[in-house]
């Protein structure tokens, strides 16, 4: 995956898949696949190369290389398979947040998603 984007740092890498305290008991979890894109909006180094801002100001960003940012996605956990992860599964996996809250349906545009109230509250964390 490093040679099809050099942008890919290990330091981004890390902050990219840094594990989040779960609210249980001080345990740790990875991010989900929201958290994760808002992660790469908020990075320097992805943001606009992978990821960008559609309209900021609704929390609607567009997936510039899907196939990059879902093989990414895929590559996660080192004990895992070194399949490339399809972005068919990759969206399948984003449209399963529009009922839990972290994603919100832009119906007619490709590629192009926004965030929902988990993934609001969560970015101005972040910020």
């Amino acid at each position: 995956l490093e040679s099809d984007c050099p942008l890919l740092s290990d330091a981004m890498r890390r902050n990219v898949f840094m594990k989040m305290n779960a609210n249980i008991k001080h345990r740790k979890r990875s991010p989900n696949i929201w958290e994760f894109l808002v992660r790469l909006l908020i990075s320097f180094e992805t943001n606009p190369a992978l990821v960008c801002w559609e309209q900021k100001d609704k929390y609607r960003f567009k997936l510039i290389q899907p196939k990059l940012i879902s093989n990414l996605w895929s590559s996660r956990s080192k004990g895992k398979s070194s399949k490339e992860g399809s972005y068919s599964n990759f969206a399948r996996a984003l449209r399963y947040w529009y009922s839990q809250g972290g994603l919100e349906l832009v119906e007619d545009r490709q590629l192009i998603y926004q965030l929902g109230p988990l993934g609001i509250k969560y970015i101005k964390e972040l910020q």
